[in-house]
C-alpha cells in the first residue's frame, strides 16, 4: 500500500508471554494514544480503555501480519486493525488516524481491503466473504474515506450506555420472558462442591 511521503509502516511487535505473546508496551501506549486523540476529536470525550486498546491486538482472529502501524519518524501517526475470521466469511479494518493526518485514512483503507482479498483467496470453498470496518458517525473526514473506498454505510449501534447515577433501573429493565429468573451464581445452593 502507498503511504504518504515519509510514512513507514510495520506490524505491531510482540513480546513473549505466558500463556500467549503479547503486544509491545511501547506500541500499545502509542495505539492508546491515537484511539483517544481520534475519540476526543470526534466526541469531545474520551471512551476507550487502556484494556480495550489491548485486546484489540490479543484478539482471536487478530492478523497479526496484516495489522499495521504507520510511523512518521519515531511518532505513531496512525494504524489499521485488521481480522480475518474465516468462520464468519469476514475480514474487519479498523482504521484510526492522528485527527490531523487524515491523508493516512486512504492508505490504510486500502491496505485493508488488499488484506481482505488475501483472506478471502486463502479459503475459496467460502462462497460469500465480506470486509467490514466501523467509524464514528461523526467522523467526517474518515466517513468519507471510507465511502471513497467504496464502503457502504450501514447503521449499526456497537456501544450504548446509561448513567447510573439516579437511574430507575427497575423500570428501565426489560420484563424477563416466562420460566427465566435471574439468580446469583454465589449463592450457596447454586455452588459446586469440589
Amino acid at each position: 500500500t502507498d503511504l504518504p511521503v515519509g510514512l513507514t509502516a510495520r506490524p505491531v511487535r510482540f513480546l513473549d508471554g505466558d500463556p500467549v505473546p503479547v503486544p509491545d508496551p511501547a506500541d500499545e501506549a502509542a495505539a492508546l494514544a491515537i484511539v483517544r486523540a481520534c475519540e476526543s476529536e470526534v466526541l469531545g470525550e474520551i471512551d476507550s480503555t487502556a484494556d480495550e486498546v489491548a485486546e484489540m491486538f490479543l484478539g482471536p482472529v487478530i492478523d497479526r501480519e496484516a495489522t499495521v502501524l504507520v510511523h512518521d519518524g519515531d511518532t505513531l501517526a496512525g494504524f489499521a486493525w485488521i481480522e480475518n475470521d474465516p468462520t464468519a466469511g469476514e475480514s474487519w479494518v479498523d482504521v484510526y488516524v492522528d485527527p490531523p493526518r487524515d491523508d493516512l485514512a486512504a492508505a490504510l483503507i486500502a491496505h485493508g481491503k488488499a488484506a481482505a482479498t488475501a483472506h478471502r483467496a486463502a479459503v475459496p470453498e467460502i462462497a460469500e466473504w465480506h470486509l467490514r470496518s466501523g467509524c464514528f458517525a461523526t467522523d467526517d473526514a474518515l466517513v468519507r474515506a471510507f465511502e471513497a473506498a467504496g464502503f457502504e454505510r450501514v447503521r449499526r449501534f456497537w456501544r450504548m450506555r446509561i448513567e447510573l447515577a439516579g437511574a430507575d433501573l427497575a423500570a428501565a429493565a426489560a420484563p424477563l420472558p416466562a420460566g427465566v429468573e435471574i439468580v446469583s451464581a454465589y449463592a450457596e445452593p447454586l455452588r459446586r462442591s469440589a
